[in-house]
């Protein structure tokens, strides 16, 4: 039973400074992205809000156009909070009015907004 309260009293010494070693990185890693996303960076800065669906949407600050996919014969579609929506379509408050090749025309409780695309960078 002493060997066993030994070891684990050494075992605990010894862990917190591993841990610690290793959490410091001192070596400095640098991480080759190969012109892809790096996973080490959250895709949600902490100040983000959240917006999935258009069920509880009452404001144009709660919409966010995500993405166009343009056809010239009439049957595009947009994405708005995660939903993919055709002109005509509705979504709790949201309804959508025109899908434009860089924009979208849409009305939250008979309102009408127009969001355009943002670019890469902004």
């Amino acid at each position: 039973m002493k060997n066993i309260i030994s070891f684990l009293i050494v075992v605990f010494m010894v862990m917190p400074k591993t841990l610690t070693l290793y959490a410091a990185g001192e070596e400095g890693f640098v991480y080759n992205s190969k012109d892809k996303r790096n996973p080490f960076i959250p895709l949600v800065a902490k100040k983000a809000k959240a917006l999935f669906g258009l069920e509880d949407v009452y404001t144009i600050d709660d919409v966010v156009l995500e993405g166009i996919v343009w056809d010239a014969g009439g049957d595009s579609v947009a994405i708005l909070n995660g939903v993919i929506m055709r002109e005509g379509q509705k979504s709790g408050n949201v309804a959508v009015i025109i899908i434009e090749e860089k924009s979208v025309m849409f009305s939250i409780n008979n309102i009408e907004y127009t969001l355009d695309l943002i670019k890469k960078g902004e």
